[in-house]
């Protein structure tokens, strides 16, 4: 036996439990720090080489949902880095979209890889083939639908789901009240309720106009709803919300409103939850409202006026003969709306109802024609005879749509318009007439406007109708030298022809002041100048403004 042989023996002999446990214990204490510090030099190397990662999700109306950011390898199975990674890392760009960019929902996503951002419109739906993407240079990319299912699975695919959306209660005015508190779940991809997190509420006690009747409703019937109303601290009514139109106040009361509205869970439930509202309301009088004139001429006018309106905004216009929607203006404290008729207007009534919370009324025009009217102009006192031609008119109409944005110029016309007839002027043609120069009795000239001429030699002084504003001045084939004075309301006039312009864009001017003087440019006649009236886009016959009292009952 040698040396190291006996020497092992003698070790195995004086081997006890013991002392095997204490060299056990001796070999971790010396290799564990070991192991330890090579685990940690891994896991620094790892997480060096590990992506930067973040997304930032938006609705539709660019209200941001949610935000992660951290490594997609380690993140949590259910976390927003997680998911996104992994829809980013599986798309495939494709040449056609499968679904509908201009109808279909969508939320934005902002994706920022090692400082790398990317910016996509993201396409979800319940539907497995129609999920896409497309990023701001118009690439389109279809998504795995395992991937779109574990986001719509996930709390960030709230507004996706319309059931997530709480009801609306609205008053007779159609204000739509925000609840002071809601409790709110709805049913998502995987049949779990989960808990809304983005339905708007306001602490604070919001103030509505109401019209006389207290009538408010859901766009879905609760369950379960109990209403009480407060005036001054006292409890004047307590019971359904459906029978509050028939709770009687004063116009001017101011009251205080507590709903508390509750939505079952059931088994074919796809959301439940309970609101409480807590809002006030001021009861204000009737609305009323006038028109003008129940026949109008073509190329003519009516005015329509609402009394008793807090936001004009919220009046509801409706004709049967798609009428455009007129703008309502401020006129000390009624709003009015100024309502065109056309020349080529192809209907012999207009019909339209005017609606402003509880309060609506049905109004019918009678539209009539305008006799027609010619003037020859044989011999001009011009150097030359006057030229038109399309292109001329197509320079007219983009002009004129360049003028007629809507505005809110105050209402400025106040009595009547001046006529230019009573100093000294004299009619060269009228509007929508036929003009006839040179002899000629062919291709006459539709008069645009009403010309007015003078014997006087060299310039005239051109005023203006009535008060208003200046908001555009110019040259053109047709008009000439040309400014156009907004009197509010939508209503302008146009002066043309004119040899030199004396005002400048936004000078406000009273009736009477110098715009210009006469002259002879564009399609005249003679020394003078043109006078044409428009409500925004519509060209109207000056002959219903001149020298006429024009007032707002």
């Amino acid at each position: 036996m040698s040396g190291i042989q006996r020497l092992f023996s003698e070790w195995r002999k004086n081997l006890t439990p013991k002392k095997v446990i204490l060299y056990i214990v001796a070999i971790l204490l010396f290799i564990t720090p070991t192991i330890w510090a090579g685990i940690y030099a891994y896991r620094m190397d790892y997480v060096a080489q590990a992506d930067s990662y973040s997304v930032t999700l938006y609705d539709s109306e660019n209200r941001e949902i949610a935000h992660d950011s951290g490594d997609p390898e380690l993140a949590k199975v259910n976390s927003l880095v997680r998911i996104f990674h992994a829809i980013t890392s599986n798309m495939k760009q494709v040449t056609k979209s499968p679904g509908d960019p201009a109808h279909d929902p969508f939320i934005r996503a902002i994706v920022d890889l090692n400082g790398t951002k990317t910016e996509l419109a993201c396409y979800f739906s319940f539907i497995d083939t129609a999920n896409y993407c497309i990023d701001k240079t118009g690439k389109i990319y279809t998504v795995s639908a395992t991937d779109v299912a574990t986001f719509l699975a996930s709390p960030y695919a709230e507004p996706f789901y319309s059931e997530a959306t709480a009801p609306s209660l609205i008053t007779a005015d159609n204000d739509s009240v925000l609840p002071s508190s809601l409790t709110w779940y709805y049913k998502n991809y995987d049949g779990n309720f989960l808990l809304t997190q983005r339905n708007q509420t306001v602490p604070d006690m919001h103030l509505y106009d109401i019209a006389e009747a207290i009538d408010v409703r859901f766009n879905r019937e609760p369950d379960y709803c109990l209403a009480q109303v407060y005036q001054e601290g006292t409890l004047i009514y307590e019971g359904s919300h459906k029978d509050l139109s028939a709770l009687t106040v004063k116009a001017g009361s101011e009251l205080s409103i507590v709903l508390r509205a509750t939505w079952n869970s059931k088994v074919s439930s796809l959301s439940y939850g309970e609101l409480l509202y807590h809002f006030g309301v001021r009861i204000r009088n009737h609305s009323t409202f006038s028109l003008n004139a129940t026949a109008v001429t073509k190329g003519g006018f009516a005015v329509l006026t609402c009394t008793n309106i807090t936001d004009p905004s919220k009046i509801i216009f409706t004709s049967k003969n798609n009428y455009k929607t007129p703008s309502f203006h401020p006129y000390g404290d009624r709003f009015c709306a100024i309502l065109p008729i056309a020349k080529d207007i192809d209907t012999e009534t207009l019909s339209f109802s005017v609606t402003y919370g509880a309060s609506t009324e049905i109004f019918t025009i009678h539209i009539t024609e305008k006799a027609s009217q010619s003037f020859s102009f044989p011999k001009l006192n011009l150097k030359e005879t006057p030229a038109f031609s399309s292109d001329a008119m197509t320079e007219w109409q983009r002009l004129l749509q360049s003028t007629a944005q809507k505005s809110d110029t105050p209402i400025y016309f106040r009595g009547n318009f001046l006529d230019p007839v009573a100093n000294d002027f004299s009619v060269g043609y009228t509007n929508d007439s036929k003009v006839y120069w040179g002899g000629s009795y062919s291709n006459p000239y539709i008069a645009l406007g009403t010309e007015f001429v003078t014997e006087e030699v060299g310039g005239t002084c051109v005023q203006a109708l009535n008060h208003g504003v200046v908001t555009h001045t110019g040259s053109c084939a047709l008009l000439g030298n040309y400014v156009v004075v907004d009197h509010g309301g939508g209503l302008r006039t146009w002066y043309g022809h004119l040899s030199t312009v004396n005002v400048f864009v936004g000078d406000v001017l009273a009736k009477g002041d110098e715009i210009g003087q006469t002259g002879s440019g564009g399609v005249a006649t003679d020394n003078g100048f043109l006078l044409i009236c428009t409500v925004y886009d519509t060209v109207i016959d000056p002959e219903i403004l001149v020298g006429k009292e024009f007032t707002i009952s």
